[in-house]
């Protein structure tokens, strides 16, 4: 989703299976993402946070992110992790996503410990007001 119009040259690798969406309602992005059967997602930088890994994570659908520090330690044993220097390496974690489930044991720890970090920050939040 966003705007592919920023940068045009993505549009070469529109095909049956990868469809630029462009901007949607929130109405249109969850339906889109309730229905999606995997999400790919990726950075190449580290120290950064997807936001779309999270909703993979909240619609429980299985994940594939990039192989960085900072993604390995926020998804642990929920995701498939991939090269993205490595098209053997993309390829193998979009065979995985597609034919698994996602690991419930690790979507649990993650729920729990998204709670706990909210309960932690909520409690913050109150100390200051």
């Amino acid at each position: 989703t966003g705007n592919w119009k920023r940068q045009p040259e993505i549009k070469n690798y529109a095909s049956e299976n990868i469809i630029f969406t462009g901007f949607l309602s929130n109405k249109k992005f969850s339906s889109l993402l309730a229905n999606a059967n995997a999400i790919i997602t990726g950075t190449k930088r580290e120290y950064t946070v997807l936001m779309s890994g999270w909703e993979a994570v909240a619609f429980v659908k299985p994940l594939a992110v990039t192989a960085t520090t900072t993604l390995k330690s926020l998804f642990g044993n929920y995701a498939t992790y991939y090269d993205w220097k490595n098209p053997e390496s993309i390829a193998n974690a979009i065979e995985k996503i597609t034919t698994t489930k996602p690991n419930m044991e690790a979507h649990k720890k993650l729920e729990k410990q998204t709670i706990e970090s909210f309960n932690r920050l909520s409690e913050k939040i109150k100390e200051l007001f």
